[in-house]
């Protein structure tokens, strides 16, 4: 999905199971003068069942494939719809 800081996922779970939705973050370690080595993680979100749940928005730095897009895996699929959406100023 295109990234440009202001996108946020949408995550409807009609499963009977909770499911994991993770958003690979593509840089995992930044060096900076004022704080030194900063380490970051994937952004996860857990939906339980019948629930709903929203995650984001995405640093480009930090989350950005070299084609402007973050990436997305859904520990299961069934009953799961996933909308994308930005916010504007």
């Amino acid at each position: 999905m295109d990234n440009d800081g202001k996108t946020f996922l949408m995550i409807k779970n009609g499963s009977g199971g909770s499911i994991t939705v993770t958003v690979t973050a593509q840089v995992t370690s930044v060096k900076t003068q004022l704080f030194g080595e900063t380490t970051k993680s994937n952004a996860t979100i857990a939906v339980g069942a019948g629930a709903e749940g929203m995650i984001g928005p995405f640093s480009p730095s930090a989350f950005n494939t070299n084609d402007s897009q973050i990436s997305i895996t859904y520990s299961g699929v069934t009953s799961v719809t996933v909308a994308g959406f930005r916010l504007n100023n």
